[in-house]
């Protein structure tokens, strides 16, 4: 064997030498670990305006005019209404804005039953909370000894609703509210709110909801036996109002009943749609009085 061939075998040795070690170092090396994909943050959860002491009050009579395209006030009245106090445009959630109307001379000692009025469509310049109507029903709430709580709507309805049962909830202490006595307030096309309320089983302030009073309410599909059982319901129909939706009220009324929910039924024979803001007989105002005992029987 020449000089060149041992040179050639001894580079070779060392070659294989060196593949050994590095090997054997691999060998000794933790696993790599995968780097994790990124994850998105998650979105912060919307909390309710949380208040950091009483609201101021006014006179309701005082409240300040906004842009409404309605007219057309409640043909019925209290003496004590003209001295309803309201707690003005609160801020409830993003933007959005409620009023609450409070009995005269409260002075927030005790906790009151509220009545919620229900605004069930989109809204964007003008808001039914403004509504002549809907501020009497307040009022007309309030002065009976309840607490009347009426809030913009906002292009979303449905949630928006859950977000004032959670302001409400959150501020109960510093508004006076009591929690565990709770009425819904509804009209027309106006229920969407109340029902979804009425059907989630999951829903925290469900055992509380005692009363419903529906006038001349456009009824959407919906289950009653997935509604509170201790609800009690008040409801009206305007006799002049459209065949189907007075068909629509005289099924549901059927459910109800089938369900053993207590349910007072009543017909306007003649009167029509939005007859408590335009029909002042005597027979629309002894309605109006009688939905508003209905409410003091349940709530206080």
């Amino acid at each position: 064997m020449n000089a060149n061939s041992r040179l050639r075998i001894g580079n070779l040795v060392i070659a294989l030498l060196m593949a050994t070690l590095l090997l054997s170092a691999c060998a000794t090396l933790p696993a790599s670990t995968p780097t994790p994909e990124p994850t998105a943050t998650p979105e912060p959860t919307a909390t309710p305006v949380k208040l950091s002491k009483r609201p101021e009050l006014i006179l309701a009579v005082n409240k300040p005019q906004s842009k409404t395209s309605s007219s057309g006030n409640v043909v019925y009245t209290l003496p004590e209404t003209d001295q309803v106090l309201l707690a003005s445009e609160l801020t409830y959630y993003s933007d959005l804005k409620v009023d609450i109307y409070y009995p005269p001379n409260y002075h927030f000692e005790t906790k009151l039953p509220i009545v919620i009025l229900a605004h069930g469509f989109q809204e964007l310049n003008e808001f039914d909370k403004d509504m002549p109507q809907h501020i009497d029903w307040a009022k007309l709430i309030a002065a009976s000894g309840m607490i009347a709580v009426s809030a913009q709507a906002g292009m979303s309805p449905l949630p928006n609703s859950y977000h004032v049962l959670e302001f409400l909830a959150a501020n109960a202490d510093v508004l006076g509210l009591d929690m565990a006595r709770i009425g819904f307030w509804a009209c027309s096309g106006q229920g969407g709110p109340v029902f979804k309320a009425l059907e989630d089983q999951e829903l925290p302030y469900r055992a509380s909801f005692r009363a419903a009073v529906f006038i001349y309410l456009t009824f959407s599909p919906v289950e009653p036996s997935n509604w509170p059982q201790q609800l009690s319901l008040f409801i009206v129909k305007a006799g002049g109002d459209r065949r189907q939706t007075n068909a629509l009220m005289d099924n549901m009324v059927t459910h109800f009943r089938s369900n053993k929910m207590s349910t007072e039924y009543i017909e306007l024979a003649g009167a029509p749609h939005g007859f408590d803001a335009s029909q002042g007989t005597p027979d629309s105002k002894d309605v109006i009085q009688r939905a508003l005992e209905f409410f003091k029987s349940k709530l206080l």
